[in-house]
């Protein structure tokens, strides 16, 4: 964050309850890496014993004051803050400030604070055009009025759920939090169903990257893929004890997203090497000797070669992000699903499948956007987990990130990005 931060201050005025926020920024002009201050008064009559801010910042960094204290900070794409600040409240003027700066996007914030004072009556103040701004990063200190972009759509305050607040799948920064975790996750902050438990057996190593995949051999031990490059096998400790023994079993695949043991093969995909690849022992020394490029995937690796799987049918499925450029050898799997051109502008993620040669494709799916994993159920239904783009949070055309059950032959939408 900026050592000059933007600060939203909240000028809130006189108390009308059930009144909706509008989206605010310093200027009509939204440019990236301003910094801007937005402020204003709120005036308790007498002592709270709530005051519940809800408050959320679009394209921008985002410190929340109360008073000079700072109560909240988020970053772009962050979840809704929601705290109480009574600790912070005083009667008589408060003042509200939210320090931000803003990144490529739209900027706004919106807040909302909710007093629910002793006797039992309320009062709301929300961000509207009555706030000021002073936009520091362009020597402007005065104050002056805000610009408005519109009142936050009323159902988000209704009994039909909260659409601006991040649910925890939505949370575009949430992998930040492992950044300076000295371990793999707390197995306190995971959920398990009733008669499971959760047990950390074993984090990666300062040499071992990030781990990106996992795989059980027919032997049941754990094939890893690490991020940048590699992979390990990872052998729990039997019945007797023992410890966990972590090995390397290949030294050249990139970042291998995808990993399934069939047809006494290792089928890889490797991201970094834009292919899928076939690991084979062919001499029974447990090591895989032969390693065999299958097909190559061109395009880019952020939304890039993601997992497989083995379907119902025996065929091995392969699922793709939208940079994946989807390559001509394959063929549509129902007549209408024609192949895209090399003139075709709008790129979408696709699910494809083969043979365990890797010599027929078929497409499969198309129309997803960043869809990593993909898995069946009992009855052969076809799985994802995706999500439209951070940047349309808050446009009517934005879907949450989901659970998609993939249609054969099925187009879900997605095409490029609306800010393009």
């Amino acid at each position: 964050m900026a050592s000059i931060a933007f600060v939203l201050a909240a000028a809130l005025q006189a108390p009308a309850p059930a009144n909706s926020p509008q989206w605010i920024w310093g200027s009509e002009a939204r440019e990236a890496g301003h910094a801007v201050v937005l402020r204003g008064e709120v005036d308790v009559r007498e002592r709270v014993s709530r005051a519940r801010l809800i408050a959320t910042a679009e394209y921008c960094h985002a410190a929340v004051h109360v008073n000079g204290t700072e109560v909240a900070r988020r970053e772009p794409y962050g979840d809704l803050v929601d705290l109480d600040v009574v600790e912070q409240l005083r009667t008589g003027e408060n003042e509200i400030r939210v320090a931000c700066q803003s990144v490529e996007g739209p900027a706004a914030i919106m807040l909302r604070l909710e007093l629910h004072y002793a006797d039992g009556t309320r009062a709301s103040f929300v961000s509207d055009e009555h706030w000021q701004a002073a936009i520091r990063d362009a020597g402007a200190d005065d104050w002056n009025t805000v610009a408005t972009f519109g009142a936050v759509a009323e159902r988000a305050w209704g009994d039909v759920g909260d659409s601006i607040a991040i649910q925890p799948a939505d949370n575009y920064e949430q992998w930040k939090q492992a950044l300076d975790a000295p371990a793999g996750a707390d197995p306190q902050t995971l959920q398990s169903p009733p008669g499971f438990q959760v047990r950390l057996i074993r984090s990666a190593a300062e040499d071992e990257d990030s781990w990106v995949s996992l795989a059980c051999d027919p032997q049941g031990r754990w094939v890893i893929g690490k991020e940048k490059q590699g992979l390990l096998r990872l052998t729990l400790p039997g019945a007797d004890g023992g410890e966990v023994r972590v090995e390397t079993i290949n030294d050249s695949l990139a970042e291998c997203r995808g990993l399934l043991f069939a047809y006494d093969s290792l089928y890889a995909m490797a991201n970094n090497d834009h292919a899928l690849y076939r690991l084979r022992d062919t001499n029974r020394d447990d090591r895989f000797d032969d390693v065999t490029k299958l097909a190559t995937f061109e395009g880019g690796v952020g939304h890039g070669r993601n997992q497989i799987t083995l379907g119902p049918d025996g065929m091995i499925y392969c699922i793709f992000g939208d940079a994946v450029e989807e390559p001509e050898f394959t063929r549509p799997l129902v007549p209408g699903l024609s192949n895209p051109t090399r003139r075709e502008r709008a790129k979408s993620g696709f699910v494809a499948r083969t043979d365990r040669d890797g010599r027929r494709w078929e497409v499969v799916v198309r129309g997803l956007r960043n869809p990593f994993g993909i898995d069946f159920n009992t009855r052969g239904d076809m799985f994802t987990y995706d999500a439209d783009a951070e940047y349309d949070m808050g446009a009517s055309w934005y879907r949450p990130t989901r659970i998609d059950q993939l249609m054969p032959g099925g187009d879900f939408g997605w095409r490029n990005v609306t800010k393009d």
